[in-house]
């Protein structure tokens, strides 16, 4: 990244991700035609598959970054920046991802 870029990530939020365990909804993903067997599954594999090494929440990303050196990190929205060139470019449908840019 160049000195002045801009960071933008997209990940599985471990939060709203726990939350969906602990209430036992297992139909958020149903669009994707992932339907878990069981909370345990949905932790599990909502964890572990697509090749996710960790799963985030915001406190730990945000002390990533400012680690990494990015002083600057907010919250954007699904497919929305204040930056025009990174609109739009998730391709994939929303699940509550965690979704930040950071300077």
């Amino acid at each position: 990244l160049k000195p002045g870029g801009i960071l933008r990530v997209s990940t599985p939020d471990l939060r709203w991700i726990v939350a969906q365990y602990v209430s036992g909804n297992l139909n958020e993903w149903a669009d994707v035609a992932w339907i878990p067997s069981s909370a345990c599954r949905l932790l599990n594999e909502g964890l572990h598959s697509w090749g996710h090494q960790f799963v985030y929440d915001l406190p730990e990303l945000v002390g990533a970054l400012n680690a990494a050196g990015f002083v600057n990190v907010r919250v954007e929205k699904h497919q929305q920046s204040s930056v025009p060139e990174l609109a739009g470019l998730e391709c994939r449908p929303w699940h509550r991802e965690l979704i930040v840019e950071a300077s």
